[in-house]
């Protein structure tokens, strides 16, 4: 999952007419958060991916990528969180020849939290918003995403799916009080922009928050100890009343991601321990946008968000990046830390 702030848009399928191409391409589909995919789902499992029919190897010249999930996935379930499962396996349809937008995953042998919906002719299941509505989980992760979700399945019973606004909210900020979960409660709390178009869509949710449940966030959010897109998210919320402190957080974790994280080259070569390294672009953009300086803006906007995957590019990036923003923070008075969220 992430650094944009996005809703559900219908996916459009886009082949050149004529032209036999293996794959199909399209525009990404915007994120779906938690909420949405419980409520769109006819049936929630936790469930064991379970061996299929060895699928040919394809390998693409045009995209380098080797597809090995084949469809139908079957999935065998531990736990049902809504719906009624069918005897035996579940069948899981879909098209694995997709490439943008990303249909979903089934690895072999893992875990899943699967968001289904019956297929219309009766046969089988498909995922909710394709790629979103199945997630790799450890035994951890399971629990924690199944104790978020019976929550709001309890709220639906007791309202009668009149679910008022102010319980909306509360389960939204445990999701962020979840680590596990601090995205799907992000997504929904802050303002966001969607893929298409620069407009920002306010956040329904956000001017209902009580101050306790904003210090609940903020003590979320001021103690990260490296940004995450759920993290990016949340500092929309306090980037206006409390810009110093907001700063000083970014300036903080774009120093600690300045150095090597171990395990470094795991999974991949010249990839370190930094949870999502794409969100560093983000955080030096909203760094530099809040700090209002031209060099360092300037700096951000000859770079992309892929350069991040790479440990040692991002390394070298920030070695010129933080210079400019703290030569900035300190011609703001904004050297020392503020602490707290008194503003500026």
């Amino acid at each position: 999952m992430k650094a944009s702030f996005k809703f559900l848009v219908a996916p459009v399928i886009l082949c050149v007419v004529g032209i036999p191409l293996p794959r199909c391409f399209a525009f990404p589909i915007e994120p779906v958060s938690l909420r949405q995919m419980i409520r769109s789902s006819d049936l929630v499992v936790v469930a064991r991916v379970e061996p299929g029919p060895r699928p040919k190897t394809d390998s693409d010249e045009i995209t380098g990528f080797s597809f090995r999930d084949v469809s139908p996935a079957r999935l065998r379930a531990s736990t049902v969180l809504k719906g009624s499962a069918p005897d035996g396996l579940i069948e899981v349809h879909f098209n694995p020849n997709m490439i943008c937008p990303s249909p979903p995953r089934f690895p072999e042998g893992t875990n899943v939290l699967a968001f289904l919906c019956r297929s219309p002719e009766g046969k089988g299941y498909s995922t909710v918003a394709l790629s979103y509505g199945a997630k790799t989980v450890s035994e951890a992760e399971a629990r924690a995403y199944s104790e978020r979700i019976t929550a709001w399945l309890d709220l639906e019973r007791q309202y009668h799916n009149d679910i008022p606004t102010n319980a909306v909210v509360e389960w939204l900020v445990k999701c962020v009080e979840t680590p596990v979960t601090k995205w799907e409660g992000a997504f929904e709390l802050a303002d966001r922009r969607p893929y298409l178009g620069s407009h920002t869509v306010s956040s329904p949710f956000a001017p209902h928050l009580s101050e306790q449940q904003r210090l609940r966030i903020s003590n979320v959010v001021f103690s990260a100890e490296y940004i995450t897109s759920g993290d990016l998210a949340l500092l929309q919320i306090f980037k206006v009343k409390a810009k110093s402190p907001v700063i000083h957080h970014l300036l903080d974790c774009l120093r600690r991601a300045s150095k090597p994280i171990p395990p470094i080259d795991t999974p991949y070569t010249d990839h370190d321990g930094l949870p999502e390294p794409w969100i560093i672009f983000d955080a030096m953009g909203l760094l530099a946008e809040l700090l209002y300086d031209a060099d360092a803006q300037a700096f951000v906007s000859k770079l992309k968000r892929t350069d991040f995957f790479s440990s040692t590019n991002r390394i070298k990036q920030l070695a010129t990046f933080l210079p400019l923003v703290d030569a900035a923070a300190a011609k703001k008075g904004l050297e020392k830390a503020s602490g707290g969220l008194n503003g500026d």
